[in-house]
């Protein structure tokens, strides 16, 4: 399955948007309850999506060994806030898909380089 970067900034801002807490939440009440609502992602790419973000460090998640639909989310971890961060603004974002749609693949981590880049020359930093 391909990661989809959108499904990647989507989640990243459900699960912020979460009440704090060591409290676990299951995806669909996480789609459910935040932007994901209405999103085109179904259930098995926003699982794989969770598992990708965890993999990278950028999430905190259990799988419950049953089906995708119950992985549980925590919360967002220090990287996972710093990448959201610089991908969290529309413009932003928008500039950088539209940058990195020149190539035929792209890293989080360069996503988050690029983002971190137009953030620098939209505030006369580069």
């Amino acid at each position: 399955m391909k990661l989809n970067h959108d499904c990647v900034r989507d989640l990243l801002l459900a699960i912020e948007s979460l009440p704090k807490g060591t409290v676990w939440y299951e995806l669909p009440y996480l789609i459910e309850n935040t932007n994901l609502k209405s999103k085109p992602y179904s259930i098995e790419e926003i699982a794989y999506t969770a598992t990708c973000l965890t993999e990278a460090g950028f999430i905190i998640t259990k799988p419950n060994n049953r089906e995708p639909e119950f992985y549980s989310v925590q919360r967002l971890t220090w990287n996972g806030h710093e990448f959201l961060d610089n991908i969290r603004d529309p413009e932003i974002w928008k500039q950088t898909k539209s940058t990195v749609s020149k190539v035929a693949g792209m890293s989080l981590v360069m996503l988050g380089d690029v983002a971190k880049n137009i953030l620098f020359k939209h505030f006369g930093l580069s």
